[in-house]
């Protein structure tokens, strides 16, 4: 990573290094795009498009004959028939709710009834450490420049192509498609290692099937076996992948790197505002970014299995704890959300606001509003509004999540300073946020 970093730092010095876009220059106030580089590796193979999704009578007719194989009709007793018929009508309408959820997302929906967001609100952005907290884009443009930038350097021949390749695997693969790629990559060069003198392992056909399905689709495969020692050797009719010198230990040590590399880090911009209101207006309402309710096939696809698993734990006797984590881990898989707004009001009338993801810690934004105070040694409280309808909620667990919480898509919190830290201040004298942020306020 810290070559990495250097290589960057390298290219910025000598103003090669262009930026993609569009992205934004975060410290000024006019949002600009600014452009990392196009992403530009060998193209992946194209996935097989998932299967139609079954409907809930097939999953649950499924479900069926899973319980059937090791618990016959015979066997079940009379409460557990009943049980099991009310949760396959259970699932049914499960999926049911689902399919009309999944026809609602749309943002123009009038039934959602979510005002529309501003176009500069409407992408969620994301952050990487190798360009610094001053670059953001949206998750994919992010993607994109982070591959750019590790196939420039590996063309460069700057860094270790080993430990490059390993970046560019380990970032720019859904974990589907990596980790067939891994293992076969594994077995490749363990059977160099397990039988240096056979010559058939030394060489891959390139149209091979299992190469072709597992390997060919990830991104950085084809030129991590390049630096494992592997050289191209093409003829009329076939390509080959050739390992001509032996060397064990730098093998060994190819997959050692393999496995053990990481992930280059992309983080959520938190898009901080701040705001000035006007307390004898009511608040408008918070634009939720289409973003928000982005949702996946791979996690429509994820809820399926998660309600099959379901019918089959309803028909077995649990525990009110087991039934308990059920029921959390059910809002988790079943929220259209995965993003949410947070506002926070000061008792000045500023309000700073800020994007989480629902997956995170309350304690997450405790930190955020944290590093935004002008006092650096003062303790607080967040709470809901006096007019808000918490249902009890304690905003004291921060380990909770905001999805557990309920603070999803968007919410509104109030901030006081602990008496502690009132403690030699007048209220008109006590500051909130830092100067300089409100000094960039816009009112709402």
């Amino acid at each position: 990573m810290d070559k990495i970093k250097a290589f960057i730092k390298k290219k910025r010095a000598d103003k090669n290094f262009k930026l993609a876009g569009p992205g934004y220059v975060l410290k000024d106030d006019n949002t600009q795009s600014s452009s990392l580089p196009k992403h530009s590796p060998p193209k992946q193979s194209q996935q097989a498009k998932p299967p139609p999704r079954p409907d809930a009578s097939t999953i649950a007719q499924a479900a069926e004959r899973r319980m059937a194989k090791s618990a016959p009709q015979s066997e079940l007793t009379p409460m557990q028939k009943i049980i099991k018929m009310q949760a396959k009508k259970e699932l049914e309408e499960e999926q049911r709710k689902l399919t009309e959820e999944m026809k609602g997302t749309k943002v123009d929906d009038t039934s959602l009834k979510i005002p529309k967001a501003d176009n500069e609100q409407s992408s969620v952005l994301y952050t990487c450490e190798l360009f610094g907290e001053d670059e953001a884009l949206p998750k994919s443009e992010m993607l994109d420049a982070i591959g750019s930038c590790l196939f420039e350097q590996l063309q460069d021949g700057e860094a270790d192509p080993l430990y490059t390749t390993t970046c560019i695997i380990h970032t720019l693969n859904k974990e589907n498609v990596k980790i067939p790629a891994l293992d076969t990559i594994q077995r490749y060069l363990q059977n160099i290692i397990d039988n240096p003198n056979e010559q058939k392992f030394r060489r891959i056909k390139l149209s091979n099937k299992v190469y072709q399905e597992k390997v060919a689709p990830c991104t950085g495969a084809f030129e991590s076996l390049i630096a494992t020692g592997f050289r191209k050797e093409e003829s009329a009719t076939e390509n080959f992948l050739v390992m001509d010198s032996l060397n064990i230990e730098s093998i060994k040590q190819s997959l050692t790197v393999l496995f053990e590399g990481k992930a280059i880090a992309i983080k959520l911009f938190r898009d901080r505002k701040v705001f000035i209101i006007d307390p004898n207006k009511p608040l408008p309402e918070i634009p939720i970014p289409p973003d928000f309710f982005s949702r996946t096939a791979d996690e429509i696809l994820r809820e399926q299995q998660q309600r099959t698993e379901a019918l089959e734990r309803m028909t077995t006797l649990r525990t009110q704890k087991m039934r308990e984590m059920d029921s959390i881990k059910a809002a988790a898989s079943s929220t259209i959300y995965k993003y949410t707004l947070i506002r926070v009001r000061f008792p000045n009338n500023y309000l700073i606001q800020a994007i989480f993801n629902v997956h995170e810690r309350f304690q997450s934004l405790r930190e955020f509003v944290f590093k935004n105070l002008a006092l650096e040694h003062g303790s607080f409280t967040l709470t809901f509004p006096s007019s808000s309808n918490n249902n009890g909620i304690d905003l004291d667990k921060e380990n909770s999540t905001f999805l557990e919480l309920g603070l999803v898509p968007s919410a509104i919190l109030n901030f006081k300073w602990d008496a502690s830290t009132l403690e030699g201040h007048s209220n008109d004298s006590i500051a909130y946020l830092k100067h300089e942020l409100e000094q960039t306020a816009i009112a709402l």
